[in-house]
Formats: structure tokens, sequence, C-alpha cells
């Protein structure tokens, strides 16, 4: 057996081992993107077809991302925003269709003003919690801050239709309807000034 197939065993069957070799493509989209796809095609020969998350693929336990979960939640609560979204990146990649970890991972991006990544992560955590309107809400934000205000826009009206009219949301209900009147009302003042002719 060659030492290349046992490194490969060894990282397999070794979660530590496996978040570290993650953890070094954070921040690195394309880096992340080819190191998993590596991985995949890897294991693809010996998993069949690859209908599996990245945990499956290596065997990361629900007690191990929990743990790593609760770490990062943890660092998020001391305002380490930027390390939190470190960990949130690796639980997106082991565990893709949790809403709960592609929420954490939008809120501590906002946290630590990188609004790509928390865009991204409150777009996933609202396609799969179509019920709760806190996604879209943080996503409105996101998207305001980027001058994104037709998105924006969007991202309020799906907020306020999940509100609806459940008391537990009353107050975000209210702040998206005062920043989408927000969000009108600065449209419609701009429109004259685009009308103006530009010569003098």
């Amino acid at each position: 057996m060659s030492d290349d197939h046992h490194e490969d065993k060894e990282a397999k069957g070794n979660p530590d081992s496996i978040i570290e070799q993650m953890r070094q493509y954070i921040g690195d989209p394309e880096g992340l993107s080819s190191y998993v796809k590596g991985v995949m095609g890897k294991f693809q020969g010996e998993r069949g077809p690859l209908d599996h998350n990245i945990s499956d693929i290596f065997g990361i336990s629900q007690g191990a991302t929990d743990q790593l979960y609760t770490h990062a939640q943890a660092l998020f609560q001391q305002g380490q925003y930027g390390e939190a979204n470190k960990l949130f990146s690796v639980l997106i990649l082991a565990t893709p269709d949790d809403g709960r970890y592609q929420f954490a991972y939008g809120a501590s991006a906002q946290k630590a003003e990188m609004w790509l990544q928390a865009i991204y992560g409150f777009k996933n955590a609202a396609e799969l919690e179509p019920g709760d309107p806190l996604p879209l809400y943080h996503l409105s934000h996101c998207y305001l801050v980027s001058e994104e205000h037709e998105n924006a826009r969007q991202a309020l009206i799906g907020c306020i239709e999940r509100c609806g009219d459940l008391k537990e949301y009353e107050k975000v209900k209210e702040r998206a309807t005062l920043t989408l009147k927000s969000i009108k009302e600065t449209k419609k003042k701009a429109k004259p000034n685009q009308e103006e002719s530009p010569e003098h």
C-alpha cells in the first residue's frame, strides 16, 4: 500500500484533518471549489454516485458538526465575526441543506461587513427555511448596503409576506414595511434628477 493511499485513508477518517484542509481555502472560493471537486472525484469510484454532502463523504459525524457550531457561536458572541464565519464556512460545506448553518454564515458575514458572503448565506437560508422572514429581512439590508435597491425591495416584500399576521414577527414586519416605504420614496426623489439633461 502506497503512502499516498495511507494518507487519503487517514484524512478521510479524521474530521480535524479534513476541516484544516478546508479552512486553508476560506476566502479563496476558486481554490475551495477546486478542492471540493477533487475530493468528490477521488471518492466517486469508492462511494458510487455522489448524492452525499461533504460530511457524508468524509465521515464527519453529527456530533462533530454540532461541536463546530457551538464553538462558532461562541466566537460570534465574543465579537470575533471573521473567525466565526470561517467555521460557519466549514459547516455550510459539511451540511449545505441546513438553514441554521446558512443563516449563521450570513449573520457572521454581515457583522464582518462581508456583504457578498452575507448575501450568499441569507439567500440560501431563505430558500431552506421558506416560512422564516428573518433571512429575507437581513438579506434586504445587505442588498441596500450593496446599493442593489431592487433586490432589497423584493427581499422586503417577501419578508412582509412571510410575516403575515404572526404576532412574533410584528416588529420585523413593521421595520420591513418602513424600509420598503423609504426605498419607494428615495426612488421617487431620484426620478426627477434622472430626467434632467446632463447638458448645461
